[in-house]
């Protein structure tokens, strides 16, 4: 028997059950919406929401980090697990140019 793990690298907790997780928008859709989305296209918003081609940009990560985080920017928000600033930051970075 296999038990499935994901690993949330925001905090750097891995969990066995899924309800202990979040899916986020390292873009939040609030602050995309409020720095330029606003002016895209409904199907451009969706696609963008629900962007599943860049691994970036929608990332599996505790419940309780991902709810900390809102929809607040790097300005306002970072990862707790000081081994994951980097990569969010990169990640932020990528999306928004992306």
């Amino acid at each position: 028997m296999t038990v499935d793990q994901w690993y949330s690298y925001y905090d750097g907790l891995t969990l066995t059950a899924p309800g202990g997780l979040d899916i986020d928008h390292t873009v939040p859709l609030a602050e995309a919406r409020d720095s330029g989305a606003s002016a895209w296209t409904t199907k451009r918003r969706k696609a963008y929401a629900n962007d599943l081609d860049a691994e970036r940009s929608l990332v599996a990560v505790t419940a309780r980090t991902n709810r900390s985080k809102a929809d607040q920017g790097p300005a306002d928000w970072m990862p707790p697990l000081a081994d994951a600033l980097c990569t969010y930051a990169t990640d932020w970075v990528a999306t928004k140019l992306r």
